[in-house]
């Protein structure tokens, strides 16, 4: 029933307690109070109604369920399934896992159970999953149009499979015709929701300009091709603070291709290449940094005018609720009429930049790779920044520490992006490669164009590819780029960090 968050300040700590009960997705919060750790208990703003509490022995249920999902991931893959969608699962292990006991009555934010979507383990997993930690979040007070239903539940839970790799996951189920919890998902139809981030950019040509932010990132991918949502004017999302921002998908003029994976926070009036709003950034060594804020040298990307104080990130609900309005088409936009919304509530708040550089462990390229690149870049190098020309595939090698202090474990490294540009030299543009990665691995090969050689960063010459512009689709040749690499690791709270290392300079 209560959530306890504790952050490291100066020589004691922040703590936070939150009543996890019913709320209502449309409007309203957790209950909760926040104090030092010397200091006494405040009273609750709010009376608390045992009604709004989690329903007894709901812990052990989703324990129950978890069992279930461990169950069904140890059948046999030949007896689990027969294809790649929720109608070719087989074992009824599996199927118990939905509510209904059909994995067609799944849905989340667009997300549908196949195996190229959630609970894609369900058609590729060979050794024994397990999952485990049941952790309550909030229960849904109330019908949401479009969304999840009055008692849904909202948590969280951890997997681990035999070849070490873990990940947390958050999920809604909703109670059965027996009485039973089963996966639903938030039944929305389009993707969203904010999530707690941090990143500590690393300057790998200037490391007196490394630099530390935390903030927030909205989840909505921009698809390319005409069945995508490439097509959509913008998502304005309004904060809990009630401050909204805009979304808008970063597309290359006159095609429906993405030139980055998600929708970016416009920078200067005009779509970016990045989805992170910063709401506070701190040099890492301020004896030897810029006297410049990050905010005035890197200018594409997204600062908040006047940085957060602690007090301020602290202020922010763990719980807070972020409304999505999607504006799909011109007319919509007109008329100042969203074309859909719903509702998400984050399961962490920001961190404050004291408690992302002591608790937060981040993987880190490989120390000879790390050379290596800087080696081959310092042969590219302009005033602002370096590069290095990228044979296809690029291999990208990382190492991961240990857990911090009082930490359960390591962060979850889970995806890897290079950035670079291309075009012509006078207009080059911006594009970013990804892949997923199992937490256990410590390198990958990153395609180009996500193996789509169609992409325009691609190039076939000599009968082998490489990344580079299409002669073809411009006047003359001229070498694609990767200026930096992204490792971004889930932590143990739900929130994602990055280590971002980049070639530039300011």
């Amino acid at each position: 029933t209560i959530d306890v968050a504790i952050e490291p300040k100066g020589a004691g700590s922040a703590i936070e307690l939150t009543v996890k009960q019913s709320v209502d997705e449309q409007a309203g919060d957790l209950p909760k109070i926040t104090m030092s750790n010397s200091g006494t208990i405040p009273a609750l703003s709010s009376s608390i109604s045992k009604a709004n509490l989690p329903v007894d022995g709901l812990t052990p249920q989703l324990k129950a369920l978890l069992d279930q999902a461990t169950a069904c991931y140890a059948v046999a893959k030949a007896d689990r399934v027969s294809g790649n969608t929720a109608a070719d699962i087989k074992a009824a292990a599996c199927k118990d896992m939905f509510f209904g006991s059909n994995p067609a009555n799944y849905k989340r934010g667009g997300h549908i159970v196949k195996s190229t979507d959630d609970f894609s383990g369900i058609f590729s997993a060979t050794v024994p999953v397990t999952f485990s930690a049941p952790r309550y979040y909030f229960t849904v007070a109330a019908d949401t149009p479009g969304g999840p239903k009055a008692g849904d539940v909202v948590f969280g839970y951890r997997w681990v499979d035999e070849f070490g790799n873990f990940q947390y996951e958050k999920n809604v189920v909703r109670k059965d015709t027996d009485g039973k919890y089963r996966f639903i998902g938030n039944q929305y139809a389009y993707p969203g929701g904010t999530s707690a981030y941090a990143q500590r950019r690393n300057f790998l040509m200037q490391p007196d300009s490394t630099y530390l932010s935390v903030g927030y990132v909205f989840d909505v991918p921009c698809i390319s091709g005409a069945s995508g949502n490439t097509t959509w004017k913008k998502v304005v999302i309004t904060a809990p603070s009630g401050k909204s921002l805009t979304l808008v998908p970063n597309v290359k003029s006159g095609t429906t291709t993405c030139n980055y994976s998600y929708f970016t926070v416009p920078v200067n009036n005009a779509p970016s290449g990045t989805g992170f709003i910063r709401i506070r950034s701190d040099y890492e060594n301020a004896a030897t940094a810029p006297a410049k804020h990050p905010r005035e040298l890197d200018t594409d990307l997204a600062f908040v005018d006047k940085d957060f104080t602690d007090a301020e990130i602290e202020a922010i609900p763990q719980f807070g609720r972020w409304q999505y309005d999607y504006f799909f088409d011109s007319a919509s936009v007109a008329a100042n009429r969203p074309s859909a919304t719903q509702y998400f509530r984050t399961v962490s708040r920001a961190s404050t930049i004291a408690n992302f550089r002591q608790t937060v462990k981040l993987p880190a390229l490989d120390a000879a790779y790390s050379a290596a690149l800087v080696t081959e870049a310092s042969k590219n190098c302009s005033a602002t920044g370096c590069y290095v020309v990228p044979s296809n595939p690029f291999n990208v090698k990382w190492t991961v520490n240990a857990a911090a202090k009082g930490m359960p474990e390591p962060p979850a490294t889970y995806r890897v992006r290079i950035y670079g540009k291309y075009g012509s030299s006078n207009s080059r543009t911006g594009y970013e490669d990804t892949n997923d990665v199992r937490s256990s691995v410590r390198s990958t090969d990153i395609n180009c164009g996500n193996g789509d050689t169609s992409q325009l960063q691609c190039e076939t010459k000599s009968g082998s590819l490489v990344f580079a512009v299409p002669s073809g689709q411009r006047g003359y040749n001229f070498a694609t780029t990767v200026g930096n690499i992204d490792l971004v690791s889930r932590l143990s709270n739900g929130s994602d960090a990055s280590h971002f290392h980049t070639l530039s300079k300011f």
